[in-house]
């Protein structure tokens, strides 16, 4: 199988992670002789050395991302609105791409409010990796 890659052009983001990956990851997974893609099973062996030892990929713990929502819910009223989420995520920081947002929307926010209850989110986002 073969994943293709993105591994001749420099970074085109001011995404850290992003630089971090096309600066230092995908070069300890090319051949010798960089071709343009890189397997599958030297894409699954570099992964799995980086999350499995390290600390720097972890997610953040239920209290951590719990302070990031209350800093937004000023009124303490326990949930975000999706519009505003929506806003902070496209315009501060590294930008969501359109995708990214779509997919964090559709599993944070409640279909029947368009509210964004964080303590639901949090326990959704944290309960297969033992944080919670």
């Amino acid at each position: 199988m073969l994943l293709l890659l993105p591994v001749s052009s420099p970074p085109s983001s001011s995404d850290p992670a992003e630089k971090d990956i096309i600066r230092n990851i995908i070069p300890d997974m090319q051949e010798e002789e960089p071709v343009g893609y890189v397997t599958f099973e030297r894409f699954e062996r570099k992964m799995l050395d980086i999350l499995l030892p390290s600390n720097d990929y972890l997610p953040d713990d239920d209290d951590a991302l719990r302070q990031c929502f209350l800093a937004l819910d000023k009124e303490r009223v326990g949930y975000v609105t999706a519009e505003t989420m929506s806003m902070l995520l496209t315009t501060k920081g590294t930008p969501m791409r359109p995708k990214e947002l779509e997919a964090f929307l559709k599993a944070a926010k409640c279909p029947d409010t368009g509210r964004i209850y964080y303590d639901d989110y949090i326990a959704l986002m944290t309960k297969d990796i033992g944080f919670a």
